[in-house]
């Protein structure tokens, strides 16, 4: 955010009438439990206030079973030991050419690392037994609290009508004509949806701006978490600049003495929030998280991911390689010995969670960083060197240092000045590697390619 276009917002709550879109409405199952916590805390502080669209409503209860994870804490320990499991029987497969030329102990190897697996599964048994009240405790806060309160809140009289189908008809042909020239909002979804469900943004708006009239209250905040370019001009670095002009206007044409404020649920949460809460905070630096990642200047994290790559144990790629590979390309890599990058293409980057340490006064952000990287992979068999290319999916799990006395404006600057000196690598996994032959060569001296 550069600049700030809205006035007092929780002055200007007595005179306002507060309209949550679908996406905004849902993040009370998004976050933690600490941070879902303070979320229902304040819809409940500001249920006086709210108006909820008919079409919101009906996308609530489409959608909230997609984002509602009630099993997050019962399936963590058959999701963690399936992944020790997986890894194990990666490690033991590769192990296999060593087996069968029976090396000096190596039997008593595999059993210690079988030991060392077992140890694994037993530490994710005693944790799980360890969380089996925080697991009660969020499943009743959702269950009781959220449900609950969500249900009763979306039967009360503070749902409008549903549009009726000559509304509906006029709406969808102006649609078609807004989308056709990119007039905000919705046309974006335009991408991704199909049907009457791509002008969904447009029928809440239309409805918004036809209900505003009938309103007592000055002021409309409408909160959403669809951070894109059909409701905000955003600059280069994907900072919201202010809601869309056009949206504005449209407003102000059929409700000349009233305000609009449209707002990104977290700069909400921010103004609303209480700056002197620990908890508060803690809620601020999480829902604001996802927008701050992609804020990151994607040339010093490619940088940061070419300079990892070099931590990675090339063997571990090509035993990757090998498992995807059919066996006449695994000809050719088994005497792969010279394995060395030459692209990297970053495919996404999602922040995973954060952790503050208030020790040191420094927040950390978990990010997954997944790179599409291509490697040369030159091997010799019967005196012909082969060339081939191994192209390899590789999650990267990185831990950005943030100190809390920093602006987000002042980390992000850090970021691009010294990217290296606030990022470390968790770990990496290889999804995904596959090989591709490229050419042979003679090695009788002349180098001449088959």
């Amino acid at each position: 955010m550069t600049n700030k276009w809205y006035k007092d917002v929780k002055g200007s709550l007595d005179d306002s009438i507060l309209i949550y879109d679908t996406s905004a409405l849902l993040n009370v199952y998004r976050y933690s439990l600490v941070s879902s916590k303070k979320i229902l805390k304040y819809l409940m502080k500001y249920e006086g206030k709210i108006q909820i669209p008919y079409l919101v409503r009906k996308e609530f209860y489409t959608n909230k079973e997609k984002v509602r994870t009630l099993n997050l804490y019962k399936n963590i320990e058959k999701t963690l030991v399936r992944q020790v499991e997986r890894k194990r029987d990666e490690l033991f497969s590769g192990l296999k050419d060593y087996e069968r030329k029976r090396l000096h102990k190596f039997t008593y190897l595999q059993d210690k690392l079988k030991l060392k697996f077992e140890e694994m599964n037993q530490i994710i048994k005693t944790y799980k037994d360890e969380i089996v009240e925080e697991a009660s405790v969020y499943k009743d806060f959702i269950t009781e609290e959220v449900d609950v309160y969500l249900n009763t809140l979306l039967e009360s009289d503070k749902v409008w009508d549903e549009i009726n189908t000559v509304e509906l008809i006029e709406i969808l042909k102006e649609g078609d004509i807004r989308y056709r020239y990119q007039i905000p909002p919705g046309y974006e979804d335009e991408k991704d949806k199909k049907g009457i469900n791509k002008f969904g943004d447009l029928i809440i708006w239309k409805q918004l701006i036809s209900y505003s009239k009938i309103q007592k209250q000055k002021n409309i905040i409408f909160v959403t978490s669809d951070i894109k370019n059909d409701w905000f001009e955003l600059n280069d670095k994907k900072e919201i600049v202010r809601p869309r002009k056009e949206l504005i206007s449209e407003f102000n044409y059929f409700n000349p003495n009233k305000n609009i404020v449209i707002l990104p649920f977290e700069i909400f949460m921010e103004e609303i929030a209480d700056s002197s809460d620990p908890s508060d905070t803690e809620l601020l630096l999480e829902v604001r998280m996802g927008n701050l990642i992609k804020r990151l200047n994607i040339n010093p994290l490619q940088n940061i991911i070419w300079s990892k790559i070099d931590e990675i144990d090339k063997k571990v790629i090509l035993e990757k390689t090998f498992q995807d590979s059919t066996e006449w390309d695994n000809y050719f890599l088994s005497n792969t010995e010279d394995v060395y990058v030459y692209d990297v293409e970053i495919k996404s980057v999602n922040g995973t969670g954060i952790k503050i340490r208030e020790e040191s006064n420094e927040v950390i952000y978990s990010l997954s960083v997944i790179a599409e990287c291509t490697f040369n992979a030159n091997s010799e068999n019967d005196d012909i060197l082969t060339n081939g290319t191994i192209y390899a999916e590789i999650l990267f799990s990185l831990e950005l240092v943030r100190k809390l006395r920093d602006s987000e404006e002042t980390f992000l600057q850090k970021f691009e000045d010294s990217s290296s000196i606030i990022t470390s690598m968790s770990y990496y996994v290889v999804e995904k590697a596959e090989y591709t032959w490229g050419n042979d060569y003679h090695l009788d001296g002349t180098g001449d390619k088959i």
